[in-house]
């Protein structure tokens, strides 16, 4: 099918159906990480977080927290936090809470290739959003675990 220009010259329409079966064939590198269970905690302002378990690979870090003694109000809760690993400090990019549970799945912008040694998760402030306003708690929250 064409479709005409104003200028009269005509194009193809890049949204045609063209019949299959298609095939597609490529080659995936996928590095291993490295899966922890630390249970690791610290406790500021009568909060306590956990890292309950952490994913370590070349390309992120990815802990999934949980709090307790959180005060009521919100519907859910992120911590801004940074990720310390063999010298390096680890920003986290992003955060997914668990709606009706007190806890986060949080997500680092970079990984190591090295797993091995001291962590320790640095939670400068937890933010929780409700319905009517914002419930900010200061840290840290300085929660160390080493990995083998």
């Amino acid at each position: 099918m064409f479709s005409t220009l104003p200028d009269g010259s005509q194009t193809g329409n890049p949204w045609d159906r063209v019949a299959g079966p298609w095939r597609f064939e490529f080659d995936l590198a996928i590095a291993p990480g490295t899966v922890l269970s630390p249970a690791a905690t610290a406790t500021a302002n009568g909060v306590t977080a956990t890292v309950e378990s952490v994913l370590i690979a070349r390309s992120t870090i990815r802990l999934n927290m949980t709090y307790a003694g959180l005060p009521d109000g919100a519907e859910s809760w992120t911590a801004i936090a940074t990720v310390l690993h063999d010298g390096k400090r680890m920003a986290v990019g992003s955060s997914s809470s668990r709606l009706g549970a007190a806890g986060e799945e949080l997500t680092t912008v970079e990984g190591t290739d090295n797993p091995s040694g001291p962590w320790v998760v640095q939670i400068d402030e937890m933010v929780g959003f409700g319905p009517q306003d914002q419930i900010r708690l200061q840290g840290p929250w300085q929660i160390s675990f080493v990995a083998p």
